[in-house]
């Protein structure tokens, strides 16, 4: 597990924060107060949520606000989690909301406790700490220093029960209580499984009983089948002779059948005989007179003419089409003309050089204008005969060409007239051709008939043979029938037994499994009150003892590291024991950074022993420490630098106000709180 990032909103001192967490290690620095803690507080319940008596809600929400919230970002095996858990005000105190848990981009939305339940799986948490407190992660991960002071100081008996919940080991205890609980219950299904098999001798009497009635309806049994094959037998060669003569009945009747399918086909073949000379008397009258219609009719090329007659038009036309153009100038220059003779009349005064216009001078000007009028109008009417002349000759060969169209129409109708009498002539041909064949086939059913009809003549005995025999098959299959059910009314008796008989075996089988399961949960039994008691302490007492020994090498090893003038080791109960030249010192005798380093100690032992112990947890990459150097002095800070380097982790998180310590880590986070707000720099 690795933090990557975390968001607080309205979390203690935070009103809005946003931290990041590279790997390595990184110290959070800052002032007592302001907000180191909380942090490691909120990262705490984003994974785990509310605890009673050690994490509430009114202890993280801001103070006067009603909603806060915290959404922590990290890496688990190779998964990129994010976790947001909600708090909300209620009247009382700040209650966790649902939140959600979004798993490499698949977000699931969950209550507090499913929430939990998801967080453990991906930690690979033993199952039962969801109803557990969080101490395999308080004691893993993240111990709050006056936490690890307590289990220090605590009685021996305590201590030794908080450690034996976090390495599990307070199982063993949960056997021993519920061995006697398990005792009673099996005793209670020894005595049960008893009542069971208290019949198992009056089963095997009833067995016996059983097999006889079968060998007695297995006698009578082989009397039943001899019987019956005797009739089967006779019932076959009733059945062949029956076959023999239903043979020769489905001969006359499929002779019958053909019969009457050949004079329904005589009777088609007449009626479509009828209706081909019908058909050929028709065809004839329209084909005489078809051919009286076309005989005096002559063909003439007339596409030619017409072709030619559209090209003469097309010319014409061009041309008309240039006279009128011809025309139109011509007017258009008329007008003009008469334009300039009225302007010029009703002028007295020249535009240009403003001087009077004589009248003789006008007058010129309207002759002039006039006899250019007159030469026009002479070019118009021209041009407008010769107009007409091209419009009369348009029209005239417009009217020969429609003729020639209706004469074109003819032609293609008695075109059309001639080909349908040829097709009509085929068809005659074809129906002649038809009607002798059909003639021809009509004689040889006639002919075929005949001989079907002369095949049935004796067809009347036969019925009488078919009606005897089928009575005495059904004679026969009736005996038949009733032997096989007294045969099979035999073998179900038969199947009764044999299966009320496996029952049996079944049911013997199964107590006699029983009479020995109650004599293996007997030993079980006597085992389970002499001997397990003494197996299970020493398995514990074993399991004890070994994590007495690597939690007792390992809380030597840290605390040496620390203190070089005193020793320390651990007595039975796991508390720590320290020792000045053969002297046993008190812990309350201890200086304050003396004290620190023994708590210390013990909380790195307990990290690498529960690591170990518990192999599978998926939280060894990442250890936090919170105020670790409270007390030391300027040489054992030099000394928490080697320390420090010997813990070899992914992600080191201090809390800690120690200047000296900012140059034993890889990053920096610091923190300052100013009018109750703290801020972040990094």
């Amino acid at each position: 597990m690795i933090i990557k990032k975390i968001y607080l909103e309205n979390i203690r001192s935070y009103k809005n924060g946003e931290i990041d967490f590279p790997k390595g290690s990184t110290l959070l620095s800052g002032d007592i107060g302001s907000g180191k803690t909380s942090v490691l507080l909120a990262i705490e319940f984003a994974l785990f949520g509310l605890e009673k008596g050690s994490l509430s809600g009114n202890s993280l929400l801001r103070m006067g606000e009603k909603t806060g919230s915290v959404r922590l970002e990290m890496e688990i095996a190779g998964k990129n989690i994010i976790i947001e858990r909600m708090l909300k005000k209620g009247k009382t105190s700040a209650a966790q909301e649902a939140g959600y848990i979004s798993i490499d981009n698949e977000k699931y939305e969950l209550s507090p406790t499913q929430l939990k339940q998801k967080v453990l799986e991906l930690l690979n948490y033993p199952p039962d700490y969801l109803t557990k407190t969080n101490l395999l992660y308080r004691y893993t991960i993240y111990t709050p220093q006056e936490s690890m002071r307590e289990i220090l100081l605590e009685k021996s008996e305590l201590r030794t029960d908080t450690l034996r919940r976090i390495f599990g080991i307070d199982k063993y205890k949960a056997v021993a209580q519920n061995l006697g609980i398990f005792s009673s219950k099996l005793r209670e299904s020894i005595r049960n499984k008893e009542g069971m098999i208290m019949d198992l001798e009056s089963k095997k009497q009833e067995i016996e009983k059983k097999q006889q009635e079968i060998s007695k309806f297995k006698a009578e049994l082989e009397t039943a089948k001899k019987e019956l094959e005797n009739l089967q037998s006779t019932l076959k060669e009733k059945k062949a002779e029956q076959e023999k003569i239903e043979k020769q009945a489905a001969e006359i009747a499929e002779l019958k059948t053909e019969i009457a399918a050949k004079k329904s086909g005589i009777n088609a073949a007449k009626e479509q005989l009828h209706h081909f000379l019908t058909e050929e008397k028709i065809l004839n009258t329209q084909v005489k007179e078809q051919r009286e219609e076309t005989k005096n009719f002559r063909f003439q090329d007339i596409e030619q003419p017409r072709l030619e007659k559209e090209k003469l038009i097309s010319g014409l036309e061009t041309k008309r089409l240039s006279l009128e153009k011809e025309i139109s100038a011509l007017n258009h220059e008329k007008r003009q003309n008469e334009n300039v003779k009225i302007s010029i009349s009703e002028v007295d005064v020249c535009p240009l050089c403003r001087q009077d216009v004589p009248h003789n001078h006008k007058l010129g000007i309207i002759s002039k204008s006039n006899a250019e009028i007159g030469k026009l109008e002479a070019n118009i009417r021209d041009k407008s005969l010769q107009k007409e002349a091209l419009d009369k000759s348009i029209s005239l060969q417009r009217k020969q060409i429609s003729g020639l169209q209706t004469a074109e129409k003819e032609q293609i109708v008695m075109k059309n007239k001639i080909s349908r009498t040829e097709e009509k002539e085929n068809d005659l041909k074809k129906l002649q051709d038809t009607l002798e064949k059909t003639r021809d086939k009509l004689k040889i059913s006639e002919a075929e008939l005949q001989k079907l009809e002369d095949k049935t003549r004796d067809s009347a005995k036969f019925e009488e043979e078919y009606a005897k025999s089928k009575h005495e098959v059904e004679k026969a299959r009736e005996q038949e029938k009733q032997a096989a059910i007294s045969k099979a009314r035999t073998e179900k008796e038969i199947e009764n037994l044999q299966q009320t008989a496996v029952d049996l075996k079944g049911e013997i089988e199964q107590k006699e499994k029983i009479k020995a399961d109650v004599a293996n949960l007997n030993k079980l039994r006597k085992w389970l009150q002499d001997k397990f008691p003494a197996v299970l302490s020493a398995i514990e007492q074993a399991v004890m003892a070994k994590l007495h020994a690597d939690f007792s090498m390992l809380f030597e090893k840290w605390f040496s590291m620390l203190v070089s003038e005193l020793s320390v080791r651990l007595d039975e109960n796991f508390t720590p024991i320290m020792e000045s030249r053969g002297h046993e010192l008190d812990y309350s005798f201890l200086s304050g950074g003396e004290r620190t380093a023994v708590a210390l100690a013990y909380r790195l032992a307990l990290n690498q022993v529960i690591n170990s112990f518990i192999s599978k947890i998926r939280t060894r990459e990442i250890l936090i420490l919170d105020e670790p150097t409270d007390g030391f002095s300027s040489e054992q800070l030099d000394k928490m630098r080697d320390v420090l380097i010997e813990l070899n982790v992914k992600q080191l998180i201090l809390v800690s106000h120690e200047f000296k310590i900012e140059s034993f880590v890889e990053n920096i986070i610091r923190f300052r709180k100013h009018d109750g707000i703290t801020s972040v720099q990094k």
